[in-house]
């Protein structure tokens, strides 16, 4: 297996797997994602293959086959009145192919991103999970990931 940047030829795949992140999050909180949904158009993936601060990453088999992918943006803050200047790295979207799940390809995107995060300097990775049964939760706390902040909910 590889890693390495996606190129355009990896769109299908991508908005493959895209649509299996966005049915898992349906199934997990259908109060909150639609059924029939994907986070990013092909316009929208096009645009961050190309981009410096957003690309992606691809976990690629023998074949370069698309396993897995790794959506990241770098954020900036330099003149705030409360935070502290930084730059972090932003996993904005991780997924395996179901096919390819529990093989240790979401770890290899992991340590990936935390070697490219350091070779530009970015202080932390941040991320977002949702909580749900099945979430990708303790995959994240396997990984070395803690909470920073917690979002709450109250229904009414």
């Amino acid at each position: 297996m590889e890693i390495r940047k996606a190129e355009e030829k990896d769109c299908p795949v991508l908005l493959t797997l895209l649509s299996q992140i966005s049915r898992y999050h349906y199934l997990g909180r259908p109060d909150i994602f639609r059924a029939d949904s994907s986070k990013y158009s092909l316009q929208q993936v096009k645009e961050m293959i190309a981009s410096i601060n957003q690309p992606i990453f691809v976990a690629v088999d023998e074949s370069d086959e698309v396993l897995g992918y790794a959506m990241i943006k770098i954020k900036t803050q330099v003149d705030h009145p409360v935070l502290a200047p930084f730059k972090v790295l932003y996993l904005d979207d991780l997924c395996v192919d179901e096919k390819a799940r529990k093989s240790g390809i979401g770890h290899e995107l992991m340590d990936h991103i935390k070697t490219y995060a350091k070779t530009i300097g970015c202080s932390r990775i941040e991320l977002n999970v949702w909580d749900f049964p099945g979430s990708a939760e303790t995959f994240y706390e396997e990984n070395g990931f803690r909470v920073q902040r917690r979002g709450m909910e109250f229904w009414l």
